[in-house]
């Protein structure tokens, strides 16, 4: 995977910039990890941004430690689902949202609204220091619920 510097996204130039001034270096697999967060249109496993970069399997911890450092400078945010699963996506400056994962394929939607500023501002009057919040809401997708009713429809096991 090549990019040119002059086709680089504002996210990937922020993000390299961000490297930059914590003087880490922009290695070839981190420049495949970043592209292939900018460039998905949906929260992503670790295993398929490998993948989508192109890495060989037995670079997932580099896919990982890649995340974990976008993270810390707060570029990615991670989505842990119920089941421990965790999905990945880029944060762009002027967005700050929460999702709505469905249970079944784990497709995860952003909701408009957040409660968790104000949570934060009743933690930190309670004397609560460098207050962060992570919220998600989990339930099962229309898609998801009309296959569930269907197939519940088809089986003849149903009463």
């Amino acid at each position: 995977m090549k990019i040119k510097r002059q086709t680089e996204s504002p996210w990937i130039r922020e993000a390299r910039a961000a490297f930059s001034a914590n003087n880490q270096r922009m290695t070839r697999p981190r420049l495949q990890v970043m592209c292939v967060l900018d460039a998905a249109q949906r929260p992503l496993k670790a295993e398929e941004i490998r993948r989508e970069a192109g890495l060989a399997e037995t670079d997932l911890v580099t896919v990982y430690r890649n995340l974990e450092a976008l993270r810390q400078l707060h570029m990615v945010q991670r989505i842990v689902l119920e089941d421990g699963v965790q999905l990945f996506e880029a944060v762009r400056a002027d967005r700050h949202f929460h999702h709505v994962v469905c249970r079944v394929c784990h497709k995860a939607e952003p909701l408009d609204a957040c409660a968790g500023h104000e949570l934060e501002q009743q933690a930190s009057r309670m004397g609560y220091q460098a207050v962060t919040h992570v919220i998600e809401v989990f339930g099962v997708c229309g898609d998801c619920a009309r296959r569930q009713a269907a197939a519940v429809k088809a089986d003849p096991r149903t009463p």
